[in-house]
């Protein structure tokens, strides 16, 4: 399933110009957020241990630790 959001999902979702996109992945237990930079997405941040704010949602701290437990 990991192949369909990081492969198929964001071509799709770059084709149709949507500006953010999220993965949160259990086996690392992470979060990412990329931002739309031309045609493909870039990263913009990764949250593993630590809080950590994401674009775009700048002011609100996720703690990934608290979405695994």
């Amino acid at each position: 399933m990991a192949s369909l959001d990081r492969e198929r999902k964001v071509r799709l979702y770059a084709e149709h110009g949507v500006p953010y996109y999220w993965i949160a992945d259990p086996d690392s237990r992470s979060l990412e957020a990329y931002t739309l930079a031309g045609a493909d997405y870039a990263l913009a941040g990764r949250g593993t241990t630590e809080p950590s704010a994401l674009p775009p949602l700048n002011r609100l701290r996720l703690d990934p630790a608290s979405i695994w437990s």
